[in-house]
């Protein structure tokens, strides 16, 4: 990752000292392990050739949208030079209070190192990676087997979501979360509690439809019925906060089976004040997922980390694959977007899951900014019953040739065990 001078002013206060307090240390390392930002902490400074310091209307303005409106107040946020959040006096209750602000506000730090970026305050530009990913996850807030009792449930769910933010935060990684509402019928106040996680800083909430059904086998009316209740809990959360549910994804990625059907669906989504999700990258998780469900149900550790290592495996083939593909087709590589689900497994390997993108040279970006690439201005005009990529999509609008044989499948041994009872 590229080095920003005085992106640690985003984090923490200049009158906190890291050697005056020792969690300082902790938040830098968990929030930025490996990265060269640590001498900016205690002499902020422009980058070299920059024409000005970086003053905190710039600040404030990368971090419009991102945060809750009253975070970005100045009552509430007190700017004062190149200090954000600057602590009353020394009590350790308000150096604290300091820190938990600034970590809060790191989740917006992707639009603000952009922002900066764009104004010239890069000391290192030739270290920015080249290409971008962004996060998504589907079936908030939470994957579990439809057999499954709801009470059981709940506390992995909790788990499983606090666990793949809390990754997300230390790779400052911002993320989009699919709600398929019929989901909050069975866990009840956890699975509220899941959406308002979802629902500040970097992460956002998006409609997956109530009942995560197949609009292959729905008429419009129906679809739009899906829609509409799948944003029952979700649109107020997001209106709440100040928000507005943005994007739409259809489950299975099925987008219409006719012609007809398809152009009508996204008319819909239109009317509704969505815009259509892409998905260009998939790892077939779910697929891993269930298997690693029968293996925490059997207790099995073993089988667990033989799931683990090859989902980790498959996920880093998978992206080197869709990179390529999408490539060839396009010219050029386009920002990708992952479709993850919120899951037990993603929640066991997140941190190691981020670090393939980051090892791949990968930079990750909102949904939004990634479908703001020229690539992403419509859908392909493409109609299947099948819920391909968008790399296969463009690929047969284009009529570009592409050897779809070439895409590894997940092994045999666990789509046999991910199926056995």
């Amino acid at each position: 990752m590229f080095r920003i001078t005085g992106m640690t002013l985003l984090l923490f206060s200049a009158s906190v000292q890291a050697e005056d307090y020792p969690p300082m240390r902790c938040a830098e390392r968990a929030l930025y392990a490996g990265r060269p930002l640590h001498a900016a902490v205690r002499v902020p400074s422009p980058a070299p050739g920059a024409e000005r310091a970086l003053d905190p209307a710039i600040i404030r303005d990368a971090f419009r949208g991102n945060m809750d409106s009253e975070r970005l107040s100045t009552s509430d946020v007190g700017y004062y030079g190149y200090e954000i959040a600057k602590p009353r006096n020394s009590q350790a209750r308000n150096k604290r209070a300091a820190i938990k602000m600034m970590i809060e506000l790191s989740l917006g730090s992707n639009a603000a190192r952009e922002l900066i970026r764009q104004r010239g305050y890069v000391d290192s530009p030739a270290q920015v990676p080249s290409r971008t990913v962004a996060l998504t996850f589907d079936d908030l807030p939470f994957v579990y087997p439809s057999d499954e009792e709801a009470r059981s449930a709940r506390k992995r769910a909790l788990l499983a979501s606090r666990r793949i933010q809390q990754a997300l935060a230390r790779h400052d990684a911002p993320a989009t979360g699919f709600v398929t509402e019929e989901k909050l019928d069975k866990l009840g106040d956890v699975g509220v509690r899941i959406l308002q996680a979802w629902n500040r800083g970097s992460f956002e909430l998006a409609n997956h439809g109530y009942s995560h059904s197949d609009s292959n086998s729905m008429t419009l009316p129906e679809i739009e019925r899906e829609i509409v209740r799948g944003e029952r809990v979700s649109r107020p959360l997001a209106h709440k906060a100040g928000r507005s549910l943005r994007f739409f994804r259809f489950p299975y990625n099925h987008v219409g089976d006719t012609q007809d059907k398809r152009v009508a669906v996204e008319e819909l989504l239109t009317r509704h004040g969505y815009r259509l999700a892409a998905s260009t990258i998939d790892t077939s998780d779910y697929l891993f997922g269930l298997g690693y469900e029968r293996a925490v149900a059997m207790k099995d550790g073993e089988m667990q980390q033989r799931i683990e290592q090859a989902y980790l495996a498959h996920t880093r083939q998978q992206v080197q694959y869709y990179g390529d593909l999408n490539a060839k087709v396009l010219g050029y590589r386009p920002p990708e977007i992952i479709v993850l689900h919120l899951n037990s497994l993603n929640a066991a390997v997140a941190d190691r899951l981020l670090k393939i993108f980051k090892e791949l040279d990968y930079r990750f970006v909102s949904l939004a900014e990634a479908q703001s690439d020229p690539a992403y201005q419509r859908s392909p005009a493409y109609t299947t019953r099948f819920g391909p990529m968008w790399g296969y999509r463009w690929a047969r609008e284009r009529g570009v040739k592409v050897d779809g044989r070439l895409e590894k499948e997940p092994p045999q041994w666990i789509t046999t065990y991910a199926a056995e009872k």
